[in-house]
């Protein structure tokens, strides 16, 4: 188990990617120093998935109210024309209300 003082030693997660990325290696690192990186590699990966899943689902509940809202809108239209039928035509209003 890592004492403390290996702990203070040990670089940031934001050290050993900026030293990954400039030299494509891990060489040099500890065997802690690998496994930040690698944990948080994947807790990375694991919030991006979330993010997406997320993303997906709102997406799909914005298509279910959009679909919904047309065909309120279209309920809306024929009830709509309806109204101006039998406001335009008196012998309607009489069948309906007589």
């Amino acid at each position: 188990m890592p004492t403390s003082e290996n702990n203070l030693n040990q670089r940031s997660v934001s050290v050993l990617l900026n030293i990954l990325e400039t030299t494509g290696s891990y060489q040099g690192m500890t065997d802690a120093e690998i496994q930040s990186v690698v944990d948080y590699e994947k807790q990375l990966s694991y919030m991006q998935g979330e993010t997406s899943q997320t993303q997906q689902n709102y997406a799909n509940h914005c298509a279910s109210i959009q679909a919904l809202t047309e065909a309120a809108l279209q309920d809306q239209q024929i009830m709509l024309q309806s109204i101006i039928e039998r406001a335009s035509n008196p012998q309607l209003q009489v069948i309906q209300y007589g």
